[in-house]
């Protein structure tokens, strides 16, 4: 569902074609996600067929077509609301939830409120479960790493230091209508 929000996402800022997507796909989540033309095109294809873009061929002498895709007005709106979606799912995926932390400011105050709670409370409950697992006896099957509790340690606590900063933004202005426009 990530790649739905990032490619349509893309889209909001002006036609693109499929290689300058997956550019962006790269420059922008190279630590995060990749994907590969054929899941780029075939979403492409049915972001196409429901209507969320258009695609129109752009001629090229002596170099093959490209493909030139367009957001729609309905693939404007599905963009917001599928970005505005917050199921559990979306909580406990890291790259769910960093998606929709990448386009925070697009989210209502709600759903940022929403967002960071949600998460903040699984980093927690991980946390506590981590924690939990130091005072387990190793055995040979379950063995208890130090190192590696101390590190998912960390990494929950930097994580939870990055939704404090999110917080401090929770009231910040929100620049697109429900329906994915410009509010000026």
């Amino acid at each position: 569902m990530y790649y739905d929000i990032f490619i349509l996402g893309c889209l909001m800022d002006g036609p693109r074609h499929g290689y300058n997507i997956k550019k962006l796909l790269s420059e922008r989540f190279s630590a995060c996600t990749t994907i590969n033309n054929n899941t780029l095109y075939s979403l492409l294809k049915r972001y196409e067929q429901a209507g969320d873009i258009t695609k129109e061929v752009e001629l090229c002498e002596g170099k093959p077509n490209r493909n030139i895709f367009s957001i729609t007005h309905k693939g404007r709106r599905q963009f917001i609301s599928i970005l505005r979606d917050i199921p559990d799912m979306v909580i406990k995926n890291r790259d769910e939830y960093m998606m929709r932390l990448y386009y925070f400011h697009l989210l209502d105050i709600p759903t940022r409120k929403k967002l960071l709670k949600g998460r903040e409370k699984y980093l927690i409950d991980s946390r506590d479960c981590v924690e939990a697992q130091t005072h387990m006896e190793a055995t040979l099957f379950v063995p208890v790493k130090i190192e590696l509790q101390e590190f998912h340690l960390r990494l929950l606590g930097s994580e939870l230091e990055l939704i404090a900063q999110m917080k401090e933004k929770l009231d910040g202005p929100c620049p697109v209508s429900d329906d994915g426009n410009l509010i000026l």
